[in-house]
């Protein structure tokens, strides 16, 4: 899986201020996250191209919403 494609907006994203009354490392992740779903909302739709086994690009694309209505889990990492 190679890249990621953001089908628009996400649903359920908060918007909002970040608290002035924190240190800087906090402000930064809270501004980074505050366009993050919601735990328990929907997960934002998404493409992703295929690998082949052998790890090579193989041209499909893979859509997340493609499984609406089925339990997945969604593990994100570096295989490098």
């Amino acid at each position: 899986l190679l890249r990621w494609l953001p089908d628009g907006p996400r649903s359920g994203a908060r918007i909002g201020s970040v608290p002035g009354g924190c240190g800087p490392a906090r402000r930064a992740r809270l501004e980074r996250d505050r366009f993050s779903p919601e735990t328990g909302s929907p997960a934002p739709n998404f493409i992703l191209e295929v690998l082949t086994s052998e790890g090579k690009r193989s041209g499909e694309l893979f859509q997340l919403s493609s499984l609406f209505g089925r339990p997945i889990g969604l593990v994100f990492g570096s295989y490098t």
